[in-house]
């Protein structure tokens, strides 16, 4: 069940930043190398988060405990991860925050 959670979380990040990604490139004005560069960058810190989620949760599996009256692995409780960012913040960089 984490994996797909992790999955969708990976697909909603990526597929808003292909839509940034889209709608600035359909946009009139001249799109720079560094402009790119971002939104790889966004697209590859989203993939690191995802792989980072994968590998805490793995890790939190080999951690479980053996329950000796079932020899069932009793999971330990984790904290839940803090998000990368807030909900609502647009994931494309804006305009203000590009170097020209």
């Amino acid at each position: 069940m984490h994996l797909k959670i992790v999955f969708l979380a990976y697909l909603r990040q990526l597929h808003q930043s292909d839509n940034a990604y889209t709608r600035r490139l359909l946009d009139d004005k001249e799109f720079s190398a560094t402009e790119v560069t971002s939104y790889t960058t966004l697209v590859s810190d989203a993939m690191t988060a995802a792989l980072l989620n994968l590998q805490s949760a793995a890790k939190g599996s080999k951690a479980a405990e053996s329950n000796p009256t079932t020899d069932r692995p009793v999971r330990k409780p984790t904290a839940k991860p803090a998000a990368a960012h807030a909900p609502d913040a647009p994931l494309a960089p804006t305009e203000d925050a590009a170097p020209t």
